[in-house]
């Protein structure tokens, strides 16, 4: 989507003096919008619906191998960013050949390159999300320019459709919700009580399953229907700020029509020094993607 947006724009004049709401994760500048005009959206080429299964391989670099491919990543130094991409992109290509497939810079992304320890890592992802490539070089010391890659690997990742998605000419509309679902203390106490009479026990469950029935309830709030193919989901690791504990369960169905994240609270004052194990968990927030097909 692009967009022609009128108003004042307030750069920051230093590190001291920041007007916060503009610029990436809304640091130093503040951008005080009065007019949206030219709005344009374009589709892109990745699949809505349908399913997917996607299969991985991996060809292990000898340091020969290594050294070739990780001398083509070269510092951009004064290149222009489309130029620094373009040539950062011949390391991915070069990998590439390793399967016969040809690539094209307009054909995807470049990653960020990362380097964790002795590793340099750089990806790349097509247009259509549905392949990736990912090349990890091991250097014998990644402080030095002229560091020698002592092997490496690379590892391709293809994307094919189990069901068909929907065709590129069908409309699909997407609604954000997010929702904070503040309960009393009068309201966690009378769960708490449901709990010790046998009802409700889903609350004692692990956080995975516990969220299955949150979300259910965030479904009802949000008059949203939830799909009938939503995938296991993933939970992060459980975390206490002021004395209450919480986690976030994140759910997607296998279309990708549908992404939900549920937050599930314990509360500390029910906890009276025992473990978190025996405090129940409670619904607290809620934020999805939820997308349908124009009819």
């Amino acid at each position: 989507m692009t967009a022609t947006l009128t108003g004042l724009f307030l750069a920051a004049t230093d590190n001291v003096q920041q007007h916060i709401g503009y610029g990436h994760l809304g640091c130093c500048h503040l951008l005080a919008i009065e007019k949206i005009a030219d709005v344009e959206a374009k589709r892109t080429p990745i699949p809505m619906g349908g399913s997917f299964q996607c299969d991985s391989d991996a060809k292990t670099l000898d340091p020969i191998e290594a050294q070739r491919l990780n001398s083509l990543d070269k510092p951009c130094g004064a290149l222009s960013f489309r130029q620094c991409q373009d040539s950062r992109f011949q390391e991915i290509a070069a990998a590439a050949t390793y399967w016969n497939d040809p690539l094209h810079p307009e054909d995807g992304t470049l990653g960020v390159g990362e380097l964790a320890g002795n590793t340099s890592k750089q990806s790349w992802v097509s247009v259509d999300k549905l392949k990736t490539y990912t090349v990890s070089i091991q250097l014998d010391d990644p402080n030095k320019a002229d560091s020698t890659a002592t092997g490496g690997v690379i590892t391709r990742e293809v994307c094919k459709p189990t069901v068909p998605p929907l065709p590129m000419s069908a409309v699909v509309s997407c609604r954000n919700l997010w929702s904070e679902f503040p309960m009393q203390k009068s309201e966690v106490e009378k769960a708490s009580q449901a709990v010790a009479q046998g009802k409700e026990e889903w609350r004692m469950s692990p956080a995975g399953a516990a969220s299955l029935e949150a979300l259910k309830e965030a479904a009802g709030a949000w008059g949203i229907a939830l799909s009938n193919d939503l995938q296991t989901p993933e939970c992060d690791k459980p975390m206490v700020v002021d004395n209450d504990q919480f986690d976030w369960c994140h759910w997607t169905s296998r279309d990708g029509m549908q992404s939900l994240n549920i937050q599930i609270s314990r509360f500390g004052y029910l906890r009276g020094g025992r473990s978190w194990d025996s405090v129940p968990w409670i619904l607290t927030r809620g934020n999805a993607v939820v997308c349908s097909v124009e009819q």
